[in-house]
């Protein structure tokens, strides 16, 4: 149960960071005083006896950055900090921050993009049924161990090949395009 009122108590932290310093702020005013009173009461003057306990306790504000630290949110607060000083920033430049959108935009467009094209082509299964038992055949020949079929060859394998449910073959070609003028 623990772990529960941990998580509680940083929800509360992070919620209510502002009347969680007052309240601590109260409570070391309430010991400062405490202490104060009780300097006074042994016949020390009232200025000198509130410098006395701010000195006996070390400050409030030390205390004070103690206490955040425990909270466990600083990074959290750091965070907030950060996000408000780059809008601040940004709104200062409005030529840079339109570059920097645009940039970002055109960056993140174009990677969407291209991990849709590589997502289809790469990642995808074939849109064939029992895809995972397509095979791909090549002719072996010294020197070249993907070596392609000829059409007679093809033609043969065809015929013969009963383990193959259908076959199908493709040629590849280098073609120039040019166009006329």
């Amino acid at each position: 149960m623990r772990i529960f009122s941990d998580i509680w108590f940083r929800l509360r932290a992070a919620m209510g960071k502002d009347r969680m310093d007052k309240e601590l702020v109260e409570e070391l005013t309430f010991h400062l005083e405490m202490e104060t009173r009780a300097l006074i009461h042994q016949g020390m003057d009232p200025a000198e006896a509130r410098r006395q306990a701010n000195i006996a306790m070390g400050g409030v504000e030390r205390y004070r950055e103690k206490a955040r630290e425990a909270r466990g949110v600083q990074g959290l607060e750091n965070l907030v900090q950060d996000i408000r000083f780059g809008v601040r920033s940004l709104k200062k430049a409005p030529l840079f921050t339109g570059v920097a959108l645009f940039v970002l935009t055109l960056g993140i467009g174009a990677s969407t993009a291209i991990f849709s094209v590589v997502d289809g082509v790469l990642f995808k299964p074939l849109p064939f049924p029992r895809a995972e038992l397509i095979v791909q055949v090549f002719s072996t020949e010294p020197g070249d161990p993907r070596g392609p079929f000829s059409g007679a060859d093809f033609l043969d394998i065809e015929s013969q090949a009963g383990v193959f449910e259908d076959l199908a073959g493709y040629e590849l070609k280098n073609v120039n395009l040019v166009q006329e003028v």
